[in-house]
């Protein structure tokens, strides 16, 4: 499961998306760098929404040509969508962006609903007959088969909602941005803008509380931590400011996902020192042991030295008065 922290400006954007995914021909461009949260909160919002959320597998990409360019999910999403009247959700990255059949077909399902090639003759029978109750029986079989197609492509345009998670650092938004216009005139577009301070610091202690090294810490450290890593990307995000206004070339270092690897880092970090003093408070801890343990062993040896001489001296006595007998008796 996906942890999401919610901030005041995730959960706006959230009900942005929740509110286009349930209007009717709602499609959606989120905007945003890397680790904004575009995905999270698109799913997030489907789910609020009660509509099924189907992410294409983006792996190896798609390649092919016509309908056969559709991966399977979605294909039955449009089917479910138009046969069963339920908010469907194509959730598409920018890997999907690079394939133009497919954005082909997403300008015809987004104008009309009618995608050529996508129903093979039963699937085009089991629309019709699920269909049926949408369309008036009046009519010959020809109008009826008509109608019923017609209602079908009619709630599949309606109820499939499209949201493309693109990144305007990405070269392939762009250029497909030029050349589709008509597509994306269908869209509304939402700006993940950069985090501010209270976002960054509600991430980071979650962040930290989840990780291994700070299950046992108190809250004071974790706040300290958090407000640690905010400041030096606040500072980062003005000394990138600083080399934008003096030699307008912008840096790609203030995203939200360098943010979470720099708390990663400091996490990592207080691990290893955490670590390395417990060894050698653990190494200090055996070593007073083992003194202990060798004053002990003294404290035995000594007692046992006295002991043995004080035998020795009670022998040597015994010796020296049998001596003076034997010399009394002769």
């Amino acid at each position: 499961a996906t942890r999401i922290t919610l901030f005041h400006e995730a959960c706006a954007h959230t009900l942005r998306i929740s509110r286009l995914v349930t209007s009717p021909h709602g499609n959606i461009i989120v905007l945003g760098t890397t680790g904004s949260g575009r995905r999270s909160l698109t799913k997030l919002a489907a789910h609020i929404s009660s509509a099924n959320c189907v992410e294409p597998n983006s792996a190896t990409g798609v390649s092919g040509s016509g309908a056969s360019v559709l991966p399977e999910s979605v294909k039955q999403a449009i089917l479910r969508a138009g046969t069963e009247r339920s908010a469907q959700v194509l959730l598409l990255d920018h890997i999907h962006l690079a394939c133009e059949p497919l954005l082909s077909l997403l300008l015809q399902l987004t104008s009309n609903g009618d995608v050529d090639g996508l129903l093979n003759n039963d699937e085009l029978e089991f629309v019709i007959a699920a269909c049926r109750k949408a369309v008036s029986a009046e009519g010959n079989a020809l109008d009826y088969r008509q109608l019923a197609y017609a209602a079908f492509l009619k709630s599949a345009k309606e109820h499939t909602h499209v949201v493309v998670c693109a990144s305007p650092l990405d070269g392939t938004f762009g250029q497909r941005g030029s050349e589709y216009l008509p597509l994306w005139r269908k869209f509304t577009v939402n700006w993940v803008e950069r985090w501010p301070a209270s976002a960054l610091q509600a991430v980071a202690k979650r962040h930290l509380r989840s990780h291994a090294a700070f299950t046992s810490a108190n809250f004071s450290l974790v706040d300290d931590v958090s407000s640690a890593c905010v400041s030096m990307h606040l500072a980062v995000d003005r000394v990138a400011e600083r080399f934008f206004s003096e030699t307008a070339r912008e840096t790609h270092v203030r995203t939200p996902r360098s943010f979470v690897n720099l708390v990663s880092s400091c996490a990592s970090l207080f691990r290893d020192r955490r670590t390395a003093l417990e060894s050698a408070k653990s190494r200090y801890e055996r070593g007073v042991l083992k003194f202990d343990e060798t004053e002990a062993q003294l404290t035995a040896m000594r007692a046992h030295l006295l002991s043995a001489e004080q035998v020795r001296r009670i022998g040597s006595v015994c010796l020296q008065t049998k001596s003076v007998e034997g010399r009394l008796c002769v």
